[in-house]
């Protein structure tokens, strides 16, 4: 078996065997039943209001469970991350051999399953409710997904990738999972809002607000960026209300930018533990 594959093996056993993992990824499912279900009761008892039919309803599946998705990654990857800090294993990993790039590495391998599994895991079950709702509601499925379908799916995996590498960062910088819980989410709920009021204060550097981790990673997956219905439903909605229509002609910047993002977060975490003593 190569080096990578080993270390790869070695963290799927470690994290098999967390009782946190199998906790988290059962309440993400759990949770995931209980929005997936009600949207399905909703268009049970009036299918010409509320769409549950497939490919159409993609947009609503996706939006809606987005952010909670990207949270629940958020919060597996720190108690896995830091619970090797708080028992040493880190520690012990590079005492036995492993070099800290190898470590690190393998932390890396776990970013990346952990987000796609979470995705997948995603997909998996509204999509398999969604089918049924299809049968149940139009007698069968007309496609189960349109091109703008899988660009969504696309921007939701890149959503939660930028909040998983955001909180990478807050669990190599605090090595420990509580404080780096709250650090993260502090971040998410209020310091991000903090830093957009003073840059809007700041005339010319107001641009750079879209930019701002949490708004542009939410922002990118928004499903009238992509679905073509949910767009005119926005239109609608911004009319209707006075306001202007989106635009949403940033979106190829904001999915790059997004991408460079969690590059430097995730650099940024291996600088930090390159740094520090085990």
């Amino acid at each position: 078996m190569s080096t990578l594959g080993a270390t790869l093996r070695n963290e799927m056993i470690k994290t098999t065997k967390r009782p946190a993992a199998a906790v988290t990824t059962g309440l993400f499912v759990f949770l995931l039943c209980m929005i997936t279900g009600s949207a399905f009761y909703q268009a049970l008892q009036d299918p010409d209001k509320v769409s549950f039919v497939l490919p159409t309803a993609w947009p609503g599946l996706l939006d809606d469970p987005g952010v909670p998705s990207a949270f629940f990654v958020a919060i597996l990857l720190i108690l896995l991350v830091d619970s090797e800090f708080s028992w040493r294993t880190a520690r012990q990993n590079v005492i036995d051999g492993l070099t800290k790039e190898g470590w690190f590495g393998g932390k890396l391998m776990l970013y990346g399953v952990v987000c796609l599994a979470f995705v997948a895991l995603h997909l998996l079950v509204t999509g398999a409710v969604a089918a049924y709702g299809s049968y149940a509601i139009a007698g069968g499925i007309p496609a189960l997904a349109r091109s703008s379908d899988l660009q969504m799916m696309g921007a939701d995996l890149l959503m939660v990738a930028g909040l998983g590498s955001l909180a990478m960062l807050a669990a190599f910088a605090v090595r420990s999972a509580g404080p780096a819980m709250g650090l993260f989410f502090f971040y998410v709920a209020f310091g991000e809002k903090l830093i957009g009021l003073a840059l809007s204060r700041l005339g010319g550097a107001a641009a750079t607000i879209a930019f701002l981790p949490m708004k542009l990673f939410t922002s990118v997956a928004e499903p009238a960026r992509w679905d073509p219905a949910a767009f005119q439903k926005a239109v609608a909605a911004a009319a209707k209300h006075g306001r202007p229509p989106p635009d949403f002609s940033d979106t190829t910047t904001l999915a790059w930018v997004g991408l460079a993002e969690i590059v430097v977060f995730l650099a940024l975490a291996f600088l930090i533990y390159r740094r520090r003593d085990l």
